[in-house]
C-alpha cells in the first residue's frame, strides 16, 4: 500500500475516532466491523490491516491522533510501516 493510501485511510480512522470520542483500539476496532462504510474503504481498511496489523494500525492512529502537533503523518507511516508483517 503506498504513503497516499495510508494516509487516506489514516485520516478516515482519526475523523472516526474524533466525532465518536473513541478512547481505544478496541473500541475503534468495534466500531469499524459494526458499522457499514463504503467497499472502497473497508477494502482500504482491510488492505492496510492485513499489511501492518490491526492492532497496530489502531493504535499507532490513537497515538497519533492524541499527540498530534508532536508527530506528523510522515513520522506515523514510518511507525506503521515499522510493523509490516
Amino acid at each position: 500500500m503506498n504513503d497516499q493510501k495510508i494516509i487516506e485511510v489514516i485520516n478516515k480512522l482519526v475523523g472516526i475516532i474524533k466525532y465518536h470520542k473513541i478512547k481505544n483500539a478496541s473500541e475503534l476496532k468495534k466500531y469499524i466491523y459494526t458499522h457499514n462504510f463504503s467497499e472502497k474503504n473497508m477494502k482500504q481498511m482491510k488492505e492496510l490491516f492485513a499489511e501492518y496489523g490491526e492492532m497496530n494500525v489502531f493504535n499507532c492512529v490513537l497515538s497519533y491522533y492524541s499527540t498530534k502537533l508532536q508527530n506528523t503523518k510522515k513520522n506515523l507511516i514510518k511507525k506503521i510501516k515499522g510493523f509490516k508483517l
